[in-house]
């Protein structure tokens, strides 16, 4: 890719209503009436004069009004020019969203501008000015395609509408000013994080693909399906698919719930940062370096004094006796680790003979009494040996589990222990540990419209519980009134869910074992690439795919085909091959038929990609076909 290339990007958004009136109207003020209308705008130049954000919102009506005399659709969608895409989407009544799009473009050689003759005294005494040069740029037509742009779009208001409600629902209940607040606070981030280009992929636009475990998971979700009130739907999802219970597909949900569900699944443990509460310091050889140690009187580098009390009490609670460290030779170490020799001493001696300020003159610090029979208690109960066993050389008696089989309490296991081993600690015997809380649920608001073709929304709550890989979602189909009564109902099904959790990660680990002890897959079939292909179904806003590996296509081919199969000229396949390389690209649109032949429905859209060289158009067809036959035997 050319490094000059300037890749498309949007020049300018914005979402109007062409019904609103200002609240305070203006006489004779036309432009305040236009700006009224205007319920969002956001430019890629910071700013924008009044005149010109009302010049782009007025062609855009007049492209909607001019195509609608011709047409019984909502009007004009799109215009095409040498430079820019305009795009308009009409997702509610009279709200329009309006998208002006610049097209890639790559910088020519530069040219200069030619001035033609120069006349009079000036040209003769100062003779031909330099001429500046102009820069002119080849735009890619290629660069961005209508159907993607449209599905970004309409994306990115499906998005704002499951997480404020619709632009009906908000300005009925609102108002236009709390409308336009909201607007802004959503489109500003969404519009400047859109990337254009990587809208190019087909897969991200369809809809969430099933599991492949959906088959072998599905029943346990509707066992629970059937142990919970009618009115709380369950779906299962991980980070790229999802397993949608029964009565999750026939609520009909709009697509974008289950995408919105993918964003709840937490990353893999492995990938989390490390917690800051435990860092780990090594030094340049890899070996951890020793905590200083706060009880020792280490100060500018200088050894610990292991006569000093800090250095006892740390020896003391490393389970030495009670000794004067003091007499004992070995302890005193220098600082290389070796022991000084009789010049370093009597060096040493004569240093402290010198010194003017005598022994007696130096206030002696106390020594404080220690209790011996306390120390070896707290010992004890730290599950510290005590002195004796480390002092004396006497080998302790023990005793073993047969002695205590006829001893019921706590009591006779502490007689049944011999008195010669009374220096042992305690036994501690602890309580058999508690059954672990069960979990609370984690919950979310989303909003969610009364049937399939209302535009009118309310609030929904959704609780869930995570476990790697996988979310169970809890969808509460009632009113906003009502959750706290579906909270009670569902806080004793905390245990179950982490239970169908469980019996989802054994489905899953099983079908890890038996992928693992397939035979190796032969040469060909490695360096071969495999045929893709994805089946989006109708009824359900779910798609099945191909298990090996996820769909991802930038082919424009199939954005092309998708236009055709959706548009009213009620096509039934599309095929098309590229150029470099001479891929082959289907998409057939499949019907459910009846015994008879007769077709009473769509089941779904079928699109495929062929790699394989030499592939003629029989060979693709015969290809799709046996695709979508293995595809209807595992739905049907």
């Amino acid at each position: 890719m050319d490094a000059a290339r300037i890749p498309p990007n949007l020049s300018y958004l914005t979402i109007y209503n062409p019904t609103l009136r200002p609240s305070t109207p203006i006489p004779d003020d036309e432009d305040a009436e236009e700006q009224a209308q205007i319920l969002f705008y956001t430019s890629k130049e910071r700013a924008v004069s009044r005149d010109r954000m009302l010049r782009q919102v007025g062609l855009a009506k007049a492209l909607v009004n001019f195509s609608g005399m011709f047409t019984d659709n909502s009007g004009c969608e799109n215009v095409h020019s040498q430079t820019r895409r305009m795009i308009m989407v009409f997702p509610e009544p009279d709200f329009y969203i309006h998208a002006g799009v610049e097209l890639a473009k790559t910088p020519r050689a530069p040219t200069t501008k030619a001035k033609g003759k120069e006349k009079g005294v000036k040209s003769i005494l100062k003779g031909k000015e330099k001429e500046p040069f102009i820069i002119t740029y080849d735009y890619s037509d290629a660069s961005v395609n209508d159907q993607a742009l449209r599905d970004d779009i309409l994306k990115g208001y499906e998005r704002f509408k499951l997480k404020h409600g619709s632009f009906t629902t908000i300005l009925s209940t609102l108002g236009q000013q709390a409308l336009e607040l909201q607007l802004e606070r959503f489109f500003t981030v969404w519009a400047w994080s859109w990337n254009i280009e990587d809208g190019l992929e087909l897969g991200p636009h369809l809809d969430t693909p099933l599991h492949p475990m959906y088959r072998r998971i599905l029943p346990l979700l509707d066992t629970l399906s059937n142990d919970i009130p009618d009115t709380i739907i369950p779906i299962a999802v991980t980070s790229t698919h999802a397993i949608p219970s029964t009565r999750f597909s026939e609520a009909q949900f709009p697509a974008i719930l289950p995408k919105h569900l993918l964003s709840l699944v937490p990353p893999p443990p492995e990938t989390l940062p490390p917690s800051p509460s435990t860092p780990t310091i090594h030094d340049g050889t890899m070996r951890p370096k020793r905590p200083p140690d706060s009880d020792s009187n280490n100060i500018n580098g200088e050894e610990p004094n292991m006569t000093d009390d800090g250095s006892r009490s740390t020896f003391m609670r490393m389970g030495m006796p009670n000794m004067d460290v003091g007499k004992w030779g070995w302890l005193n170490f220098a600082k290389n680790g070796k022991k000084p020799t009789k010049e370093e001493q009597g060096a040493k001696l004569n240093t402290e003979n010198n010194k003017d300020t005598t022994l007696e003159e130096i206030p002696q610090t106390p020594t404080s009494s220690v209790d011996q029979s306390a120390l070896d208690d707290a010992m004890s109960s730290e599950n510290v040996m005590p002195n004796a066993l480390l002092a004396a050389e006497v080998e302790p008696e023990y005793f073993t589990t047969a002695e205590l089989d006829n001893t019921s309490t706590v009591s006779d296991i502490v007689d049944a222990i011999p008195k010669s081993s009374t220096s042992l600690e305690p036994l501690s015997i602890s309580p058999s540990p508690s059954p672990p809380l069960p979990r609370p649920f984690m919950s979310t608001i989303v909003h969610l419209a009364e049937d399939f073709h209302s535009f009118n929304t309310g609030k929904r709550k959704i609780f869930y519980l995570t476990k790697h890989p996988f979310l169970l979602a809890l969808i509460v189909n009632q009113n906003g009134e009502d959750l706290d009564l579906a909270m009670s109902e569902l806080e004793p099904l905390s245990k179950t869910v982490d239970d169908l959790l469980d019996a989802f990660g054994v489905v899953l680990r099983d079908e890890d074992l038996k992928s693992s002890t397939e035979t190796i897959p032969s040469l060909t079939k490695i360096l071969q690439s495999k045929d893709r292909h994805i089946f989006v179904l109708s009824e359900v806003p779910f798609a099945v795919q191909d298990d090996s590996q996820e769909f991802n296509s930038n082919s424009v081919h199939l954005f092309n085909a998708q236009a055709l199969l959706r548009s009213q000229y009620n096509m039934q396949e599309v095929f098309s091959r590229g150029q470099n390389p001479q891929h082959w690209h289907m998409a057939r649109r499949v019907d459910q038929v009846s015994g008879d032949g007769d077709r009473f429905g769509t089941l779904g859209e079928m699109y495929m990609q062929v790699f394989r060289k030499e592939t003629s158009l029989a060979d693709v067809d015969n290809a799709l076909t046996g695709v979508i036959r293995r595809m209807e035997e595992d739905i049907l």
